[in-house]
C-alpha cells in the first residue's frame, strides 16, 4: 500500500504546475547605510514586516525538493531567505527580527572563518564571525539552517577541483555540528555544468546561484542551479508626485524621483483608488541618484494614488507613497512655475 501511495504521488507530481519562489540573498544586515552590500537594520525589518503582512511564509529546501518531487503542498506564497555569510550580528540583529514574523533562514558557511569557540572567534571583510560553538546553539532554535559555501570564498569556476572545496564545507559542518547538511551556495555565483557535477558528486541536493529571477519549482527544476534575487543595501531616497498635463487620454504623469542610493535594476506600479492591478508600470534598470523616471497616466484614474517601487522581481518593497487630489501639480508653460491646484472650488449657478 506504501510503494502504491509513493508511486501515485510521483506520477502526479509529473502533472504540478511550477510555483514561483523568490529566494532572497542578503550580504549583510548592520548600520553601514552607505554600503550597496549592506541593508539597514531597520529597514531589514520594514521588509520582514511587509513580506508577512503580504501572506509569504518561508519553506525549507526540503519542503521545495518535496513539492518537486512528490507534490507535497506548499503555502499560498512560499519563499526562502538566505545569507551567503555567518556573520554574528545574524545572531543579535536578524534572529529577533525572523522570530517575530515566524520566519527562517538559511546561512552559507564559508567554513575556513568558523572558530572553534568564542576565544578563537575570527573575522571576515573586517567583521566578527559567528563560531561553531555559536552555531551549533543556534541550530537548536530552529531559526537558521546551515549550508557550505566552500572552505574559502573562491569563484568555483576558476578552481582546479570544486569538487574539494564543496565537499571540504560540507565535511567540516558535519564534524563540528554532527549535521548531515546538503545545502549549498556557489561563492561569488559562479556557476558552471562542470561545477553543478562537482556539486552533485558531493551530495549535495540543493544549491544556489545568483540570478536575479524568481525560482520555478516543479517536476523540472535544477535543485543545484537555484536563482537568488540579491537585495541591494544602503539607504535609498525616493520622492513620487503627479503632474496633469492637457494631453488626450491621459490624466498626466507619475514622476519618480531618485535623490539618494546605489543604483539597482526595480519596477515602478501606480495604483488607483479602487484598482487591484496596476494602472501604470514600468521597469527601470539604472536610475542614478538624481534622476527621474515619468510613467502615463490614464483619464479616469480614480485618487488617491499609490506608487509603489519594488525590486525586479517584484518582491521586496523599497518605497511606497499616497499622492492626493489635492497634492497634483499642473503643468505650466516653460519657464513658469508649477501651481497646486485647487480641487474644492465652489461655482454659483447663474441667475
Amino acid at each position: 500500500t506504501l510503494a502504491a501511495l509513493a508511486t501515485f504521488a510521483f506520477v502526479r507530481a509529473r502533472f504540478l504546475p511550477e510555483v514561483d519562489v523568490p529566494i532572497l540573498l542578503y550580504d549583510r544586515v548592520g548600520d553601514n547605510s552607505d554600503d550597496r552590500h549592506t541593508v539597514p537594520a531597520d529597514l531589514f525589518y520594514l521588509q520582514m514586516r511587509d513580506l508577512a503582512e503580504n501572506g509569504y511564509k518561508t519553506v525549507s529546501p526540503a519542503r521545495l525538493r518535496a513539492y518537486g518531487v512528490w507534490g507535497w503542498p506548499l503555502p499560498e506564497k512560499p519563499i526562502v531567505i538566505t545569507f551567503d555569510n555567518a556573520y554574528r550580528d545574524l545572531l543579535t540583529t536578524v534572529a529577533p527580527i525572523l522570530e517575530e514574523q515566524q520566519f527562517t533562514a538559511i546561512i552559507n558557511l564559508a567554513t575556513t572563518y568558523i572558530g572553534a569557540s568564542p576565544e578563537e572567534s575570527r573575522t571576515l571583510n573586517g567583521e566578527p564571525v559567528m563560531t561553531w560553538t555559536e552555531i551549533r546553539e543556534a541550530m537548536k532554535k530552529h531559526i537558521f539552517l546551515f549550508g557550505g559555501h566552500t572552505r574559502n570564498p573562491v569563484d568555483l569556476r576558476r578552481h582546479e577541483k570544486p569538487f574539494n572545496e564543496i565537499r571540504a564545507s560540507r565535511t567540516d559542518i558535519k564534524r563540528a555540528t554532527g549535521a548531515k547538511s546538503r545545502l549549498f551556495s556557489y561563492p561569488l555565483g559562479g556557476f558552471s555544468p562542470e561545477v553543478e557535477r562537482a556539486a552533485k558528486k558531493a551530495h549535495m541536493n540543493f544549491a544556489m546561484t545568483y540570478g536575479n529571477t524568481v525560482a520555478k519549482i516543479g517536476p523540472r527544476t535544477d535543485f543545484l542551479a537555484l536563482p537568488r534575487i540579491r537585495v541591494v543595501g544602503g539607504r535609498h531616497a525616493f520622492t513620487a508626485n503627479v503632474v496633469e498635463k492637457l494631453s488626450p487620454g491621459v490624466f498626466g504623469v507619475v514622476k519618480v524621483t531618485h535623490p539618494q542610493g546605489p543604483v539597482f535594476p526595480f519596477s515602478i506600479l501606480v495604483y488607483g483608488s479602487d484598482s487591484f492591478s496596476p494602472l501604470a508600470q514600468i521597469d527601470v534598470d539604472d536610475l542614478k541618484p538624481g534622476g527621474s523616471v515619468e510613467l502615463p497616466l490614464p483619464a479616469a484614474v480614480k485618487f488617491p494614488v499609490t506608487v509603489e517601487l519594488v525590486d525586479s522581481s517584484r518582491t521586496l518593497l523599497y518605497f511606497t507613497g499616497l499622492i492626493p487630489k489635492n497634492a497634483v501639480v499642473r503643468e505650466t508653460q516653460a519657464g513658469l512655475p508649477p501651481v497646486n491646484i485647487n480641487y474644492d472650488v465652489h461655482i454659483d449657478p447663474m441667475p
